[in-house]
């Protein structure tokens, strides 16, 4: 099940609580949102579900429906869309024979986004490391720019950080990145950091703390 809150410009609840947007009987994360077109749609997790699926938004926040089903066959975590150039790509992890889902990241393209006749990249898997390769937020374009992947630190366990990777080289045959930054251990209280999104100046943060007992 995926909620949502309706936040004002300063980051206060538009709402008491949080709404349920989305809901299936398999397990549902990662919900990419992005907007294309003047549209607001929504690309969550379902690896249970061995397949990709693209909602649209019919209302904020509570009302979603299918826009398109982009793979089958797919057993994808944390997929990230980006536009680039002339392609659509999706950056996803995935786990295949001795790879792990924590260490191995994959990239697909395509032409345009309402499609399921996705490209995989020549290289795949574009990485295999447990530092850097699980998608960890929203791919940005600083005021260099930069290209920047967040991505998911699971060493020495999952869930423990996050890196930014800046993106060199995104090509149909190549690909390649580097780390500009990296989480080095628990800092001010948390335990964990698992996400990171920034949009019209306000920044977001999926992080785990230690609530003492009362």
């Amino acid at each position: 099940m995926i909620k949502t809150l309706a936040l004002d410009a300063l980051g206060r609840p538009l709402q008491p609580t949080a709404v349920t947007a989305l809901a299936a009987p398999e397990h549902l994360s990662y919900p990419f949102l992005f907007e294309q077109g003047g549209e607001l749609f929504m690309l969550p997790e379902c690896g249970e579900r061995n397949r990709l699926d693209l909602y649209g938004c019919v209302r904020f926040p509570d009302q979603w429906q299918l826009a398109q089903t982009l793979m089958v066959d797919a057993r994808l975590k944390d997929c990230t869309l980006l536009r680039q150039a002339e392609h659509w790509w999706l950056f996803c992890a995935t786990a295949r024979g001795r790879m792990r889902v924590n260490e191995t990241l994959v990239a697909f393209y395509a032409d345009q986004l309402l499609t399921d006749q996705w490209q995989a990249h020549a290289g795949n898997p574009i990485l295999r490391d447990f530092a850097s390769a699980r998608p960890g937020g929203r791919i940005q374009r600083d005021r260099h720019g930069r290209l920047l992947r967040p991505a998911q630190n699971a060493v020495p366990r999952y869930g423990y950080g996050l890196s930014i990777q800046e993106i060199l080289t995104l090509t149909p045959g190549h690909y390649r990145e580097r780390c500009l930054w990296r989480t080095t251990g628990p800092e001010q209280g948390w335990q964990g950091l698992h996400h990171i999104d920034w949009c019209n100046g306000m920044l977001a943060l999926d992080a785990q703390r230690l609530i003492p007992n009362p």
